[in-house]
């Protein structure tokens, strides 16, 4: 799973119109190794289904997770500054009924 990923992030780099999608196929080409399997009467039918194809769906569906989340936006958006006030409006409110209580 984990050999595929250069190859995979490269691909999902240069075709980055499809990044999106290639988690549904990998989760797909994960069902059918997992189908495919479950029908194998050999060790090589089993390691050509589970060992093979399900490494490959899990690269498919794990490494674009990894290209799509270091594209971030280099402004921050209203939500991310809206929930950090509340945040720091959240720790002062503490940070200050802490300090009234300890005077009781």
């Amino acid at each position: 799973m984990y050999l595929t990923a250069p190859i995979i992030m490269g691909l999902c780099q240069i075709f980055a119109r499809w990044v999106r999608w290639t988690p549904l196929l990998g989760l797909l080409l994960m069902s059918i190794a997992l189908v495919l399997s479950s029908f194998s009467t050999t060790t090589t039918h089993l390691i050509l289904t589970q060992g093979i194809f399900y490494g490959l769906g899990g690269g498919i569906a794990y490494c674009p997770c990894i290209v799509v989340s270091n594209a971030r936006p280099q402004q921050p958006s209203g939500l991310f500054v809206l929930k950090f006030k509340t945040t720091a409006e959240l720790l002062l409110t503490n940070a200050a009924a802490s300090i009234w209580m300890s005077g009781l």
